[in-house]
């Protein structure tokens, strides 16, 4: 338990160093940025004099504690790895030794990582607007108080953590690489039957919208409260029905809308990750009805899979097919019907459909059971670091014989 664990200033177990390198002609000066969410320090771009913005940069060394004031409720905290030592950072990036007696810099590190510290100092940032730039500036970070446990506790808590960092990453590493054998397997299957004959969708399947949500329209006499699909729920190769709304509707619109089983869908956009992304209704909720950015297609034909329709829509093809072919503004980007009716299906056998269909089914089961695996353990480790900075659970000292035999 932590009976003795104090609470101290980070002023006390790190100290601020400034070792600053003027800048000179001739010489290169690679910039360190901050990831966000706690990811750590990454080379953001090299400059030289001609094209630096500042006149005197900061060198870091391997251990060195860094945050970046304009995004520190961001949680852009870090530790200089070995590979990125001698590098440089602007004076934005406040730069900290830690008192080596006192603290582990990694435990520090854990410590500062974490949501609710991050929400706490997005409400004390100062700065003229919210998103970017609300400095949070060292004289209060040193000002912050931190639970302290022995040195030896910090060392057990920084090693289990990252041995659960280590699941984490595996987990990552997994769904990446089943991510990337799906996309070459396919880009090769869509190379072989884009070549061959297409039909436009709009000629295979009835293509519509939705219904707008209209607060007017919700006042009137004989409507009817059903469930409402909104393009927050279809996501690309999947459906997320875990928060639905519900929509008040005239009877005769209902029945035009109401989903059935084997509805390919298809957001008409916005965000450009949101374009074209969408997968088949099952039938899992009764009566349910989709909005007007969400478009639905119903295949007129026993010809056509509508899983296989909707691969090819949220493949590598269909992603770019879309991003060509829609509607495109500065940041946004927009699908609408009269596209959709002409995005090329290819003429494939069924059975040589079908085939597609379980091999992408096949992938995405492997993906997802790496998805859930990082997902949870992201979830413990959250609880069990909450946990273990509170002390009431303290690991015990037989633990030290697992960081000896691993040193």
């Amino acid at each position: 338990m932590n009976d003795g664990w104090p609470n101290v200033a980070v002023g006390r177990v790190l100290r601020q160093v400034r070792p600053s390198v003027p800048v000179r002609a001739g010489v290169e000066y690679p910039l360190l940025g901050m990831r966000w969410y706690g990811e750590g320090p990454f080379l953001r771009e090299t400059v030289t004099a001609d094209s630096a913005k500042a006149r005197v940069y900061f060198q870091v060394r391997a251990g060195d504690f860094l945050y970046n004031r304009l995004f520190a409720w961001k949680g852009s905290f870090g530790v200089v790895p070995e590979r990125l030592a001698g590098f440089y950072v602007s004076g934005e990036f406040p730069v900290f030794q830690t008192v080596p007696e006192l603290a582990l810099t990694e435990y520090i590190n854990l410590v500062m990582c974490r949501p609710i510290v991050w929400e706490q100092i997005l409400r004390e940032s100062t700065g003229s607007t919210t998103t970017s730039r609300n400095r949070w500036n060292e004289s209060r970070f040193l000002e912050w108080e931190i639970p302290l446990p022995p040195l030896a506790e910090q060392r057990r808590i920084v090693d289990l953590v990252a041995a659960i960092d280590s699941g984490i990453a595996e987990s990552r590493r997994s769904y990446e690489a089943t991510e990337a054998a799906r996309s070459a397997l396919f880009e090769r299957f869509a190379e072989k039957i884009g070549a061959g004959q297409t039909v436009p969708l709009g000629g295979i399947a009835d293509v519509v919208g939705g219904i707008t949500k209209d607060e007017k329209r919700q006042q009137g006499d004989g409507l009817i409260e059903v469930p409402y699909l909104r393009v927050a729920n279809v996501q690309r190769g999947y459906l997320d029905l875990s928060e639905m709304t519900m929509i008040r509707a005239e009877p005769a619109l209902i029945e035009k809308l109401r989903l059935r089983t084997g509805d390919v869908l298809f957001n008409e956009g916005g965000d450009r990750d949101k374009l074209g992304r969408g997968w088949v209704w099952q039938g899992q909720i009764a009566d349910c009805i989709h909005q007007n950015h969400v478009l639905r297609a119903r295949l007129k034909t026993a010809d056509f899979d509508p899983w296989f329709v909707s691969i090819w829509g949220n493949g590598d093809f269909g992603r770019q097919w879309f991003e060509l072919n829609g509607s495109q503004t500065t940041n946004l980007a927009s699908l609408n019907l009269s596209t959709l009716r002409v995005f090329p299906i290819p003429v494939v056998p069924l059975a040589d459909q079908r085939r597609v269909v379980d091999l992408w089914m096949a992938f995405d089961s492997v993906s997802r059971r790496a998805r859930d695996v990082e997902s949870a353990t992201t979830a413990l480790r959250a609880t069990l670091l909450a946990d273990l900075l509170s002390g009431d659970h303290e690991i015990p000292s037989s633990y030290d014989r697992f960081l000896d035999g691993a040193a």
